[in-house]
């Protein structure tokens, strides 16, 4: 077979197989194989985690996408010396994304301008450059949504699409310290009648754990000293 033909070849498999960068890559992996006196398993090997790494690289950057971040924040642009009253470990160990696999929560609480927003969005990145979904979103957008879902009811199909995501992160900013949501939903919906009234980090565990079932959340708490709605 001709070196023209083999390529056509090549080409065609990959892109059978949906396997791009193995097209892309093969051709001077195979010089450095012949160079190195490479095993055949070895180039093997070298092919498939170039196509591997490329396809977590993109899954990666559409997690980033679909994330809706307001505007990457990233622990690399955060400034340490500002920081107040937590610990750099601490984030450090957040920033592994151990809590997502424990289901665990983490609440964000603090004065206006302290970098919780930069904290969360942050955490968000990291988790998402682990092809861990994620979705970030606003308390009142979050809360407008539930309520759009039970007029339309809809709650079911609203539950279904926040299950599919490791990751929510709620920010708080700019909410009043008092959110009061009535959900009145019919049994159709398989999710059952229930009165949230969040008042605080707590209460929107809660409201979290109603919607999702109990997932993972990075949240800012309510501030205290505003005045409720």
């Amino acid at each position: 077979m001709s070196a023209a033909a083999r390529e056509a070849v090549l080409r065609g498999y990959c892109r059978e197989l949906k396997t791009p960068t193995l097209f892309r890559e093969h051709a001077g992996l195979a010089r450095q194989a012949r160079d190195g006196g490479w095993d055949y398993e070895d180039f093997l090997v070298q092919l498939l985690e170039a196509e591997v790494q490329a396809r977590r690289e993109h899954t990666a950057a559409r997690r980033l996408r679909e994330a809706r971040f307001p505007e990457p924040k990233t622990f690399d642009t955060f400034d340490w010396n500002a920081l107040e009253g937590i610990s750099r470990p601490k984030l450090n160990e957040l920033a592994r994304c151990e809590y997502i696999e424990r289901a665990e929560d983490v609440v964000l609480a603090g004065p206006i301008g302290t970098g919780k927003t930069h904290i969360a969005i942050a955490l968000g990145v990291e988790a998402a450059r682990r092809r861990y979904r994620v979705v970030f979103a606003r308390a009142a957008e979050l809360v407008r949504e539930l309520i759009e879902a039970r007029d339309e009811r809809a709650l079911g199909r609203l539950h279904q699409r926040y299950a599919r995501v490791a990751l929510l992160i709620v920010d708080l900013c700019g909410a009043h310290s008092y959110v009061k949501c009535l959900l009145q939903s019919s049994s159709g919906d398989g999710v059952a009648p229930a009165q949230l009234h969040i008042t605080d980090a707590s209460g929107l565990a809660c409201f979290l754990r109603f919607i999702r079932g109990g997932g993972t959340h990075v949240a800012h708490a309510f501030p205290k000293d505003s005045s409720p709605l």
